[in-house]
């Protein structure tokens, strides 16, 4: 089903994720060939030749998060700082996400809050209102992110820079991949995250191609809404016993082939085929380095054990009041 040039196509299922209406994203695309033409001009962006300083991007916005946990979050032994850890790690995605796409964070770090209360609104709405409200895709639109960014790169005096944005121009639109190497304890503890916290939890439901399938032993009618229960997946035997727990541990101690397997289950959380996520590999390069640096230079302790953190999963997970007390490593130190 999720195979290259898979006779099954998206279903209406996808018109729900719809942002503005009338465009076709690469996500809500149907049609085999319009999704071809925008993954060609897209994926370019996510790789080192058009985005060369990608991991750069990441870097600095490190930097930002330690220089933001100095500024109003360090805690000593006489004096407490609480953190929600939960915020801090969403500005720091954002700054990455932004600073990648348009070449400079949007500053969600440095300043503290949710600027222009982007998140807010994904928490109170999903993504779909929450994007629209931040892209501004109307000229009228004064609190438009992309529109400031995105204007300079067009007319006379345009500007071309070595970012997401700038190669969407330069390949006929108006992301491929990013690699690190990362600790094996630590991969592990981000493999157990994901699995427990997929990033898409919904159906993204296909239609059966007209000929039917057989899909474990059963006929399926051709016309058939069919989706991926992707939460299942991720607690399905493959991984062992005790699946509802975040176990790391599960992922040191599967031999090569099981630990083969247990990898390619957890990839469906990105997707298949032609639908597989481009962005995932930047995603996994800012989990490890940020999880990296964090635990390089600082120790974590959560200030209430019995409410550790506030979660809802509503298609996509939305996390808060993850409060910490963030003290510096003894061997430690921030680096700014």
């Amino acid at each position: 089903m999720g195979k290259v040039r898979s006779e099954f196509a998206k279903s209406e299922f996808y018109d729900g994720l719809e942002v503005d209406p009338g465009t076709r994203t690469i996500v809500l695309e149907t049609n085999v060939v319009g999704h071809d033409r925008l993954r060609s001009m897209i994926a370019a962006a996510y790789g080192s030749k058009e985005n060369p300083d990608l991991e750069g991007h990441v870097d600095e916005r490190i930097r930002d998060l330690v220089a933001a946990i100095g500024r109003k979050y360090l805690s000593t032994t006489t004096m407490l700082r609480p953190a929600d850890f939960a915020k801090l790690i969403q500005f720091v995605a954002l700054d990455i996400l932004t600073d990648f796409a348009f070449g400079a964070p949007f500053g969600y770090l440095e300043r503290d809050e949710d600027v222009h209360e982007w998140i807010k609104e994904r928490h109170e709405s999903l993504a779909a209102t929450a994007v629209r409200s931040v892209t501004g895709p109307w000229e009228t639109d004064e609190k438009g992110l992309a529109k400031s960014v995105a204007a300079e790169r067009f007319g006379p005096k345009r500007v071309e820079r070595q970012d997401m944005l700038g190669s969407f121009v330069r390949n006929g639109l108006t992301e491929r991949e990013a690699r690190t190497e990362a600790v094996t304890q630590m991969s592990a503890c981000i493999r157990g995250g994901l699995r427990i916290f997929p990033p898409f939890s919904g159906l993204l439901a296909k239609v059966v191609p007209p000929s039917g399938d057989i899909l474990a032993g059963q006929h399926i009618p051709g016309g058939t809404r069919i989706g991926i229960a992707v939460w299942a997946i991720q607690r399905n035997e493959v991984y062992g016993e005790n699946t509802d727990i975040y176990e790391p541990e599960r992922w040191l101690e599967a031999d090569e082939e099981r630990g083969a397997k247990m990898s390619r289950t957890l990839e469906t959380i990105f997707g298949m085929g032609e639908n597989k996520c481009i962005g995932r590999n930047v995603t996994r390069l800012g989990a490890e380095k940020v999880l990296f640096e964090m635990l390089r230079r600082f120790d974590f302790t959560v200030l209430d054990p019995l409410n550790p953190i506030k979660s809802s999963n509503m298609l996509f997970f939305s996390q808060w009041d993850m409060m910490l007390r963030i003290v510096m490593r003894r061997d430690g130190g921030i680096e700014v």
